[in-house]
């Protein structure tokens, strides 16, 4: 079954210094032959969980950091152009094993220790958990990502991950318990099974996009009470007077649009659904089509690098000006918004 494996290609094997390519379907595999696979990474990484398959970085992988192990990718930097894996001692340096080199989109097919690094190379590297936070402001990387994949340990947990799943589905569904209580109550029983490990577990949470998203609320909450946001829908509704309900709508959809710039969305999305509610009171109509309306607005990261968090991760590497995303960016959210004010009114009436 390993020739017919979802995102995964077979390249070839290397039995005691020969290569065997392409691999025969009736070829019989012998212990310590070397399978080469290429694909998207997350399908390579799922490769550990099958069973009489290990890592040819078997043994570098064991002498990382014992507080376990995590995949990411690193852009190689100024400092490490035209050097080798070897010559400047990667995995002493960096308490990092590479797995893979990817140049222009492409796998590089040689020995890795042997390669010259080129400015933009990416590495697929197996490292603790620490490696981004060393590394990423320095001059040796461009750009270090974690990969939202671990390799799996011996023995899957995933049976009892599955079965919490679903006992939280059920409790929240049937409202045995609030989903808040449900939530947290999953979360300990993961830990406690032992599924993830405390540090995953608290890597896994973003502390900036949670403090981000309540202090939106606290806003949000301001907003209402303070009576700002029936101020903000009076100027709305008495500007686009003239154009009736559709023009409100209009301009709660562009108004989201421009906050989601320069806050997330989510927090655009908390700060424009009371000024959208008080909108809709004020023209008389279904407050659903601008609830709707702010979701869309809130997602239309289009205009500036600043926008959302993967235009920054391309704006750098690809040598973008601001400007080239509010040329190509403003033609995408005017024919969204165009189609919106036809859509919208039509799937939830005014």
């Amino acid at each position: 079954g390993l020739r017919h494996l979802h995102g995964v290609f077979l390249v070839e094997i290397a039995r005691d210094g020969r290569p065997i390519a392409p691999v025969a379907p009736t070829e019989v595999l012998l212990g310590g032959d070397v399978i080469t696979f290429v694909g998207r990474v997350d399908d390579v990484i799922d490769l550990h969980r099958i069973r009489g398959l290990e890592s040819a970085e078997a043994r570098q992988i064991d002498q990382l950091a014992s507080s376990g192990r995590a995949f990411h990718e690193a852009v190689v930097g100024p400092e490490l152009v035209g050097t080798t894996l070897q010559e400047v001692g990667f995995r002493a340096r960096y308490g990092a094993a590479v797995l893979a080199i990817h140049r222009a989109g492409q796998r590089i097919d040689a020995k890795l220790g042997q390669v010259r690094l080129h400015l933009g190379d990416t590495l697929l590297v197996l490292a603790d958990p620490g490696f981004r936070a060393r590394y990423r402001d320095g001059r040796d990387f461009l750009l270090v990502a974690p990969l939202r994949a671990i390799p799996p340990a011996r023995g899957s947990k995933a049976p009892i991950v599955a079965l919490i799943g679903v006992g939280f589905v059920v409790a929240t569904g049937t409202g045995l318990l609030p989903i808040l209580n449900a939530a947290l109550l999953a979360a300990i029983l993961v830990l406690a099974s032992g599924a993830l490990t405390v540090r995953q577990a608290r890597d896994a949470i973003d502390l900036n996009i949670v403090v981000l998203i309540a202090a939106a609320f606290g806003l949000g909450a301001a907003v209402d009470v303070s009576g700002l946001g029936q101020a903000i829908a009076d100027l709305i509704v008495g500007a686009m007077a003239p154009f009736g309900a559709i023009g409100a709508l209009a301009a709660i959809l562009i108004a989201t649009m421009l906050l989601t710039e320069l806050i997330s969305n989510n927090a655009a999305a908390v700060l424009a659904f009371p000024v959208a509610v008080a909108t809709a009171v004020a023209t008389g109509s279904d407050p659903r089509p601008f609830v709707i309306a702010v979701t869309l607005g809130a997602s239309l990261s289009f205009l500036t690098p600043i926008g959302y968090q993967t235009n920054m991760l391309v704006y750098g590497l690809g040598g973008y000006r601001f400007g080239d995303f509010s040329r190509l960016g403003a033609p995408i959210n005017l024919v969204v918004l165009a189609l919106s004010l036809v859509l919208i009114p039509i799937v939830f009436p005014l």
